[in-house]
C-alpha cells in the first residue's frame, strides 16, 4: 500500500500535542494537513479528501486507509520505531536521537530523515535531497 508511508511520514513528525500541521512538497506546494484529537490522527490531502487516519495506544500506533481498513502499525520502544505493514511484514525501523529521526528499510539501508527544530520538520530522501516539510499550527 503506497498510503502507509505517507501516513508514517506524518505522523511520525507529529509532537505530541500538536492539533494541525501541514505538509508542503519540495517547491513549498500544500499537500494536506494533519488534525489531531486525543489519540486519534487523521489525514487529508490538498483538497480536503480524507486519506486515512492513526490511533494510538500505549507505545503501538494503528493506521487505517480512507476506507478504514486496517493499513499497518509501528511501535515506539525508546528511541526506535519500527515499522509493520498490514500483515504483520516488517517494513523497517526510525531511529530517533535529538529533534533527527533517521529512517532505515526492512533490510536495514538508510532511507532518509526527519529533521524537527522550532515546529517544523523538514524531510530529506536517502541521498540528503530536500523533499518537502510539515509544519506545526
Amino acid at each position: 500500500m503506497r498510503i502507509l508511508p505517507i501516513l508514517l511520514a506524518c505522523l511520525l513528525a507529529l509532537p505530541a500535542l500538536a492539533q494541525t500541521e501541514r505538509r508542503y512538497d519540495d517547491r513549498g506546494r500544500y499537500v494536506g494537513r494533519t488534525e489531531v484529537q486525543g489519540s486519534t490522527t487523521r489525514f487529508y490531502d490538498e483538497r480536503g479528501r480524507y486519506m486515512g487516519r492513526a490511533e494510538t495506544s500505549g507505545g503501538t500506533t494503528r493506521l487505517y486507509d480512507d476506507r478504514g481498513r486496517y493499513a499497518g502499525r509501528e511501535e515506539l520502544r525508546g528511541d526506535t520505531l519500527r515499522r509493520y505493514d498490514e500483515r504483520g511484514g516488517y517494513q523497517g525501523r526510525g531511529e530517533i536521537r535529538d529533534g533527527t529521526r533517521r529512517d532505515y528499510d526492512e533490510r536495514g539501508r538508510y532511507d532518509g530523515r526527519a529533521e524537527t527544530r522550532h515546529g517544523t520538520t523538514r524531510l530529506y530522501d536517502e541521498r540528503g535531497r530536500y523533499e518537502g516539510r510539515i509544519e506545526k499550527r
